[in-house]
């Protein structure tokens, strides 16, 4: 259930991501959306950063019960 959860939450925030930023789809050139696509990237490393934190902290935490 958990992992469900995790993947419908993911897919959410990808809808809001979308739907806030505006991106204009008739013309998707770096030109014309070079600010949507840099907030894009952001976020996409901030979850890549969030997901290595956690993965660190379990692996410590598991260090310590062993």
């Amino acid at each position: 259930m958990g992992k469900v959860f995790n993947g419908i939450t993911v897919i959410a925030i990808i809808v809001i991501v979308f739907w806030i930023i505006n991106l204009d789809y008739s013309d998707l050139s770096w030109d014309t959306n070079s600010k949507v696509y840099s907030s894009i990237i952001a976020l996409v490393l901030i979850g890549i950063g969030m997901q290595y934190n956690r993965v660190k902290l379990q692996r410590k935490k598991q260090n310590e019960e062993n």
